[in-house]
């Protein structure tokens, strides 16, 4: 064999080898890439078990911050849906675990038992020794020294009359005899002269439902106790008709909040059995805490962005909500987005994996959220006024506002995307300027705590009465619940206004003029309506 032979046959085993070994790097490379994405899977898994068990199993306070034991301790946090929270133990930020915080309020003093029970009739009951016991064994009448006082809360079971109504009827005899009939009847003055139920019965049972969460059945059991033999059929009916008298209220009660440049809003799910659509939503329509507190309830088979456009149709101002895509649609509509949604996706982290956290990007990132928080609360604290509130964001809250958007657009990148910290970084990239609209008006809320509240006490009502049985009951219900939530949110009795406006709207015109005097923040109505 020749040289040149040789090292053509040794140029060919080179290049077989080279070949075989790139082969072999490539197959090496992509198992490392199949290896990492098993370990990325994991770990996604992982996460997403650990953020499971945490939602199912812990409490859901966002208490993270020890110096404002205060600050992030509210139910309101949680989503609607959410089942009513527990108080928890907060987490401290730089370690995760948690953390046992006691303080106390400067300046107040705990009401004992009597002083909280002032609001309550007092009936004096007096307890003396017959003249017999106060002779002594010598004869002589004893002499009282003093007295011990002693205070009961008595329990007066609700009782039902049977009110006998008679109205005359009267003619002229004078015309009679001249074959000229001239009959004259009383009025009936009564909201629902048609029915045995009067205004009060019918106020009863919409206050139990929408104001104590007591679904029919549950009625029905209650008014059997005191002697009533009323069925759910005729419950419901009664509360038919009284939704029906208060349905113009509620219109212009819509027509109130529309004229305002500031609402909140959200939505919640809904079952009703005989509708079409799978999921039924209430809509929530909310004024801010600057304007006359008005709670509105919109009944709608669907979630789809017409029914927002639809609701908010004439409004010009700020909506604030927890960043449904829908009100980003609306014209004429400047969008803030919730802060507390921002902040609960990195919350949930911490709590998920208490001290374990694989990196601390988490908790860098709630902690701009929570030094939003920390001025709003020192504003709060200091009963700071609108432009004060204004001034400030705009000084401190902007800045932090800027920090956090370069840490987001720095950090980002490096995580990936499905795991439960790159959503929560996603969350806040994507909705960054809607986030950030509440800094242009000092009137705006850093979050849509105020809808969450409207919210949750619906949701209340729903876990107990479960659903709608068809679309006209869940119409009427939101109408019960717009003048319910709103005659709460003006210190309102309840039970006492519906029985006056079902009353007085019995004995006068329903024109717009009358309507007007009677919605829950009238200053109009009597005084012995609000709780003292």
């Amino acid at each position: 064999m020749t040289n040149e032979e040789l090292i053509a046959k040794q140029a060919a085993i080179i290049e077989r080898l080279e070949k075989q070994l790139n082969d072999t790097t490539k197959e090496l490379k992509e198992t490392q890439l199949i290896i990492e994405d098993q370990k990325f899977q994991m770990e996604y898994m992982r996460q997403e078990i650990a953020m499971l068990k945490s939602r199912k199993f812990d409490r859901r306070s966002e208490q993270l911050d020890k110096q404002y034991p205060n600050l992030f301790n509210y139910d309101v946090f949680n989503e609607a849906e959410d089942e009513a929270n527990e108080i928890n133990e907060p987490i401290d930020i730089e370690t995760g675990e948690p953390q046992t915080v006691t303080f106390e309020v400067k300046g107040t003093k705990k009401k004992n038992l009597i002083n909280r029970l002032d609001k309550l009739q007092e009936v004096e009951i007096i307890h003396d020794l017959t003249d017999e016991e106060k002779i002594c064994e010598c004869g002589t009448t004893m002499v009282k020294i003093g007295e011990t006082v002693t205070y009961k809360i008595k329990y007066v079971p609700a009782k039902l009359i049977k009110e006998k109504h008679i109205y005359s009827t009267y003619k002229c005899e004078e015309c009679y005899k001249a074959d000229i009939t001239n009959i004259v009847k009383t009025p009936y003055n009564l909201a629902f002269p048609k029915s045995m139920a009067s205004s009060s019965l019918v106020a009863n049972i919409i206050t139990d439902k929408y104001a104590k969460y007591l679904p029919l059945y549950r009625q029905e059991k209650l008014f059997r106790n005191v002697g009533l033999d009323i069925s759910r059929a005729n419950m419901s009916n009664c509360f038919l008709a009284g939704a029906n008298i208060l349905k113009p209220l509620v219109d212009i009660m819509y027509e109130d909040i529309l004229k305002n440049d500031i609402v909140h809003m959200d939505e919640t799910t809904l079952t009703v059995i005989k509708s079409l659509s799978d999921t039924c939503y209430m809509w929530g329509l909310f004024s801010s805490k600057y304007d006359k507190p008005i709670k509105l309830y919109f009944y709608k088979d669907n979630r789809r962005h017409e029914n927002a456009s639809e609701l908010l149709k004439g409004f010009k101002g700020y909506v604030i909500s927890d960043g449904y895509e829908a009100y980003n649609k609306v014209e004429s509509c400047i969008n803030v987005n919730c802060w507390a949604h921002a902040r609960r996706k990195y919350a949930e982290i911490i709590k998920a994996f208490k001290g374990n956290l694989t990196s601390s990007l988490c908790l860098e990132g709630i902690k701009y959220i929570d030094d939003l928080y920390k001025i709003e609360h020192m504003l709060e604290k200091n009963n700071a006024s609108v432009e004060e509130i204004y001034n400030t964001r705009q000084k401190e809250s902007k800045e932090i506002l800027d920090k956090y958007k370069l840490w987001l657009d720095k950090n980002y990148p490096t995580v990936p995307p499905k795991t439960a910290l790159g959503k929560a970084m996603a969350y806040s990239i994507n909705n960054f300027d809607n986030l950030s609209n509440y800094i242009l008006d000092g009137r705006l809320s850093l979050d849509n705590n105020l809808a969450e509240r409207g919210m949750k006490n619906f949701v209340i009502g729903r876990k107990n009465f479960l659903f709608c049985f068809a679309e006209n009951g869940a119409h009427m219900s939101s109408v019960a619940y717009s003048i319910v939530e709103t005659a709460l949110a003006n210190n309102l009795n309840v039970f006492e206004y519906l029985t006056y406006v079902f009353d007085t709207l019995a004995k006068c015109d329903n024109n717009k003029d009358n309507l007007r005097k009677l919605v829950p923040y009238s200053n109009e109505l009597p005084g012995y309506l609000r709780v003292k």
